[in-house]
C-alpha cells in the first residue's frame, strides 16, 4: 500500500528517533537507508501438499516497512504495528 507524505515523515521520524543513525548490521556501512513509499505486508500462508493458500478472512499478516543499506542491499524490516503504538503513546 502507498503512503502518504505525512503517514511516511510519521514513521521515518519515528525509526530515526528511536535508533539513530545507523550502521547497516551486513557491511557496516554508515552510508545510510532509503526508505520505501510503501508498506508491505508478510503473510502466514498455508501449506497443502505444493500449494500455497490464502484463505479469506483467516490469514495472519505482519505489517512491515522494509529499509535497504544502500550499499549491500541488506534489508531491515520494522513493525509497523509497533511504530503506530509508539506514535499513539506520543499522541497521549
Amino acid at each position: 500500500m502507498k503512503l502518504t507524505n505525512e503517514r511516511l515523515d510519521e514513521i521515518t521520524s519515528t525509526i530515526l528517533e528511536r535508533t539513530g543513525k545507523f550502521r547497516c548490521p551486513i557491511c557496516g556501512s554508515e552510508g545510510g537507508f532509503t526508505f520505501p513509499e510503501h508498506e508491505f505486508e508478510l503473510f502466514s500462508l498455508e501449506k497443502k501438499d505444493e500449494a500455497l493458500l490464502l484463505k479469506e478472512g483467516m490469514t495472519d499478516f505482519f505489517r512491515l516497512f522494509p529499509l535497504t543499506c544502500s550499499h549491500c542491499g541488506f534489508v531491515a524490516n520494522f513493525n509497523l504495528q509497533k511504530i503506530d503504538k509508539f506514535l499513539s503513546e506520543k499522541k497521549k
